[in-house]
């Protein structure tokens, strides 16, 4: 059963991937913006290829990691986040959202797993599991989201 992680079995997952400055990163926005005035509950993923600093050396919580902690958490009022020693494969993420915050839907920016089904945008060589190529028309791409939504 491909694009559901075990834990939530109506999960959507598209994927988004394109060259750098292909506008993957605002159509995302968009359609988080949009999705969510339609009531939708929607969760979202960035792949990345480089290697950011997720901590702040001297913090308490790069002390905990520093330590040896293989998770650490930092909760405030604004939110939390997680910060686990080592990548997580796609599935594992897509179970973790699923169990914490049960969207129904996770857009994917970068997705490189044969487990998403993805969106292309522009001429970059096309990936495994690629279902559609963004035309450049918004209106096509969210009508395109919802149907992949109807289907799970």
């Amino acid at each position: 059963m491909p694009n559901r992680p075990k834990h939530h079995r109506n999960l959507t997952v598209i994927g988004f991937y394109g060259y750098s400055n292909s506008g993957k990163t605002t159509l995302i926005e968009r359609l988080i913006r949009d999705l969510k005035a339609e009531g939708y509950r929607v969760a979202a993923v960035k792949v990345s290829g480089h290697e950011p600093e997720l901590d702040e050396p001297g913090k308490d919580t790069w002390r905990y990691t520093q330590a040896g902690a293989g998770v650490v958490a930092l909760a405030s009022k604004g939110g939390t986040a997680f910060l686990v020693d080592g990548a997580l494969d796609m599935a594992t993420i897509l179970d973790v959202l699923a169990v914490t915050r049960h969207p129904d839907v996770v857009l994917v920016e970068g997705a490189r797993t044969d487990l998403i089904r993805k969106v292309r945008l522009g001429e970059i060589e096309e990936r495994e599991n690629t279902f559609w190529t963004y035309d450049g028309v918004y209106e096509h791409l969210l009508q395109i989201v919802h149907q992949e939504i109807k289907k799970e």
